[in-house]
């Protein structure tokens, strides 16, 4: 079984593009600093699964 490669940020569940380390450059940044969470913005250190994403977007009314 593949294993999916995850941030290398010990905080961030992201999963990084192709050949990178870290899913972004805050994450990069923060190499080395000792901390409870990830600052990254992304929706999964944000507490938001794909599910929630995907039942928001199906209920998301635009004006």
């Amino acid at each position: 079984m593949t294993e999916i490669a995850k941030c290398a940020r010990p905080t961030c569940n992201c999963v990084p593009a192709d050949g990178e380390q870290y899913c972004s450059s805050t994450c990069a940044d923060a190499k080395g600093v000792t901390e409870l969470t990830c600052q990254c913005q992304h929706a999964v250190c944000q507490g938001v699964t794909p599910e929630l994403l995907l039942v928001n977007e199906s209920n998301a009314s635009f004006a």
